[in-house]
């Protein structure tokens, strides 16, 4: 299941083949998506949509009491063994305790519905929303237990493929209910429930025939009660974590919906959207580096966790340098090019936040690496620090200046994340190479303002959408040539370095 032969080229080159492959196809999807629903829907309904879904991802966190990400701890270790019978026992209590948690977890929503429509979002009129979220809420948690597999064996083929049908499904809904003009939220929220559906059922299939009858099917399991509790002791400081990404998004969209209403919650939203562009194409990155890094760890590689630490801190600072220039400039055409005339303000919230993105970035290394060594408690602790400066943050904030500071208040609240983690990772740290980081920082900050006294004080106007996409073009091409140009020598070099690396 997992190839010990591989040397770091074929682990970090030929799997990202397939993961670029369908982030490529992907991506356009979901934005397909929310541009459709962006036209359709008032920005009140928008906000109310995604305020629900936002609020489901909160549960979500938790649902699983912290296993599945357990199981992408615990279970390389026994793949390397050979000893299945020990992996199915925990596979087999993982999918018993989220099909309970599941269920549970959904039928409060159920029944609190009428409670969180009125007193909760303000809305007497989503009760419905609420409850269709429900189910949308199990079939999310019942689709996890179903992939992990394919991130434990980095099996990103199938791992993408199964997204891929999913928004795929999802895509058709959405664009069949704009063909036949039923579009509200509700339909809506069936169209995404009726795409989850499919994707679980060819995750289902796939990880039965090509995992559970192979490995797991006639092997007896193997109970042991060392095993059992360091797996629920990993899983309970997992669950304190909640995924720091998923925890600190979702806690500032439940503030803006509580203490702003909905139509602030729209436009965030989409300020949401525009950020997220550019981790369409990092996330699956960061994704892989966990099962890579456990599988290192496990066979007590430090060396090339040393590797992996010190290049990937170094380029994906340099391209968050980039991206956040990027973004800063052209975040308003962005906006009105993806959603609209309306959401035109998505932008000013996106221009408080641009220049944060290094932080992030580094942040999801350095928790990999906690979670792919087992030091998921260091990992706990830092989200107990950091978790009350961004709430305390959003509040003030949000009270004084409204939507626009709170994505402020997010980001401010990544720095001390970004110096803890960054502590805690120590032994995996090597030399930064600070003059390539300077020097891209430098050009990026020249290129900007060039762009931006070109583009915005020679062509602007008042943007139209076609427009929108023209300027986006060509300052998208010109600072891809110049960063290629400016860092082909690096690009090479780490090319080498991984390849070197068997």
């Amino acid at each position: 299941m997992l190839n010990s032969e591989e040397t770091l080229a074929q682990k970090f080159v030929k799997k990202w083949f397939w993961l670029y492959l369908f982030t490529f196809l992907i991506g356009p999807i979901g934005y397909f998506i929310k541009i459709i629903i962006s036209h359709d829907l008032s920005v009140w309904e928008v906000g109310m949509i995604y305020g629900v879904l936002s609020f489901v991802t909160l549960l979500s966190a938790f649902n699983d009491l912290g296993c599945t990400e357990s199981l992408n701890y615990f279970l390389p270790k026994y793949i390397i063994k050979n000893e299945y019978g020990k992996a199915k026992y925990l596979l087999r209590l993982t999918l018993i305790l989220q099909v309970c948690s599941s269920v549970l977890i959904a039928g409060i929503l159920f029944l609190l519905a009428p409670w969180l429509a009125n007193s909760y979002f303000n809305e007497p009129l989503i009760v419905d929303i609420l409850r269709i979220a429900g189910l949308y809420f199990i079939g999310i948690n019942f689709f996890h237990i179903t992939t992990v597999l394919f991130s434990v064996s980095q099996n990103t083929k199938l791992q993408k493929w199964s997204d891929f049908i999913k928004m795929l499904a999802t895509l058709a809904g959405t664009w069949m209910l704009l063909f036949i003009d039923q579009w509200n939220i509700t339909n809506y929220m069936w169209a995404w429930l009726s795409g989850i559906v499919i994707w679980f059922i060819f995750s289902a299939y796939f990880t039965y025939n090509q995992y559970y009858k192979i490995y797991f099917k006639g092997v007896k399991i193997e109970k042991t009660t060392e095993e059992r509790n360091s797996f629920f002791k990993y899983a309970f400081a997992t669950l304190l974590t909640a995924n720091i990404a998923t925890m600190l998004s979702q806690v500032d969209m439940q503030m803006i919906i509580v203490l702003l209403g909905s139509e602030a919650t729209g436009f965030y939203s989409n300020y949401l959207s525009l950020l997220n562009i550019p981790f369409i194409f990092i996330a699956p990155i960061i994704a892989f580096l966990f099962p890579v890094i456990s599988e290192l760890h496990w066979r007590n590689n430090t060396e090339k966790m040393k590797v992996i630490h010190k290049e990937f801190s170094l380029y994906l600072s340099i391209v968050g340098i980039w991206l956040s220039a990027f973004l800063f400039q052209f975040g308003e055409p962005l906006s009105i090019l993806f959603f609209w005339e309306k959401f035109r303000t998505s932008w000013h919230i996106l221009g408080y936040s641009a220049f944060f993105m290094v932080f992030i970035l580094l942040v999801q290394i350095n928790f990999q690496f906690l979670a792919g060594t087992g030091k998921i408690k260091e990992r706990a602790k830092i989200l107990l620090i950091a978790l009350p400066i961004n709430v305390v943050l959003n509040y003030f904030l949000i009270q004084l200046f409204g939507v626009d500071w709170s994505a402020l208040a997010v980001w401010l609240s990544w720095i001390p994340l970004w110096y803890l983690s960054y502590r805690a990772t120590t032994p995996y740290h090597g030399s930064f190479d600070w003059l390539s980081f300077w020097k891209n920082l430098f050009l990026a900050v020249l290129c900007s303002l060039v762009l931006y006294y070109i583009i915005f004080y020679i062509w602007w106007n008042d943007t139209t959408k076609w427009w929108a996409f023209f300027i986006i073009l060509i300052a998208m091409t010109i600072n891809i040539i110049i960063f290629g140009l400016w860092n082909l020598f690096m690009i090479k070099n780490a090319w080498k370095i991984i390849k070197n690396n068997r």
